[in-house]
């Protein structure tokens, strides 16, 4: 998986998403917040078995894929990045 797209809005969608993904669970998978890439979209998914969590985001997709990421290291890592856009 590979891409690029605006780093405000990505920021937001994990902001967003961290909601659902940072409730106590025996289920690993729940700790973190699924990211997959189709064509020209990100799209941003979280869950707590109860409730979900999507949002699309516009995005140049180099290689599709999908990925679940740990969700504390990854907003502050996002949050730093200088510039407009994030490349994943």
């Amino acid at each position: 998986m590979e891409f690029i797209c605006s780093r405000i809005d990505f920021a937001k969608g994990l902001h967003l998403a961290e909601y659902l993904a940072d409730r106590v669970s025996t289920i690993p998978a729940l700790h973190g917040i699924l990211l997959e890439t189709d064509k020209n979209t990100l799209t941003i998914r979280s869950t707590d078995l109860n409730t979900g969590f999507e949002r699309t985001l516009p995005a140049r997709v180099k290689r599709e894929g999908g990925a679940v990421i740990p969700i504390h290291p990854s907003i502050p890592l996002v949050s730093a990045v200088a510039g407009d856009e994030v490349r994943v």
